[in-house]
């Protein structure tokens, strides 16, 4: 069968102002990932991407490190959702549960960010949260579906993506609930890959969230620390 290989970007430049670019550890990942592939050699005849910077970046040096010739696509159901605008409108609405969040929608320390993203995320997912958001839930699983039937042509499918996506589309295949997929978001790894098979009547998920790429050589992948 057709196989979907999803990867979540590598490692962004958390501490600086602009995290949508990846640390020099993500472009490490990266190109490991594109070494581990070589040897697999599962042949992409595709590469589609979201449109963000730090998607592009896995793409290109994941390819460079294959040493294969394909044209990159994109889609825009690969991006991530705002976290800075949710977890924003999430401390707004609930001010006593986001404490230590900052204007920029950030919170000092991993652990207090994804404790408040999470939060944010289930409340988002119920169609409770307030305020002037980019998009609604709803909206982010349909476009995530969209992407879905986009990556349905081809063969063998080398995706590019974020946490959120590959959460949801995951949860899309499986058929769970809102709640899980949000956990599911929290566990999903930099540069980690999960495969799915596909035909014209379903997509299924083989395995999820695979760094043996990672913790076979130099470049263990991040432990999150909120569960």
């Amino acid at each position: 069968m057709p196989e979907i290989y999803l990867v979540r970007h590598g490692e962004a430049a958390i501490n600086s102002t602009q995290y949508d670019r990846l640390s020099e550890l993500g472009l490490e990942q990266a190109r490991s990932l594109g070494r581990y592939f070589s040897k697999l050699n599962p042949g992409f005849d595709r590469v589609v991407t979201g449109s963000m910077q730090r998607h592009v970046q896995t793409a290109n040096a994941t390819i460079e490190a294959m040493a294969i010739n394909v044209e990159t696509e994109q889609h825009p159901g690969l991006d991530e959702y705002d976290f800075i605008a949710l977890c924003s409108a999430f401390a707004s609405q609930y001010p006593e549960k986001a404490i230590g969040l900052s204007e920029t929608g950030h919170v000092d320390g991993i652990k207090g960010f994804y404790k408040v993203l999470k939060q944010a995320l289930l409340v988002w997912s119920e169609d409770r949260l307030q305020g002037a958001l980019p998009e609604s839930w709803q909206e982010f699983e349909q476009r995530v579906a969209d992407a879905l039937s986009f990556l349905r042509q081809g063969e063998r499918v080398l995706v590019i993506s974020s946490g959120g996506p590959i959460a949801v589309l995951t949860g899309q295949v499986l058929g769970i609930s809102n709640a899980m997929k949000i956990q599911l978001n929290m566990q999903v790894r930099n540069c980690a890959y999960s495969r799915f098979f596909f035909n014209d009547q379903t997509v299924l998920l083989d395995s999820f969230n695979n760094t043996a790429h990672l913790e076979s050589g130099v470049i263990a992948p991040e432990q999150r620390t909120e569960t």
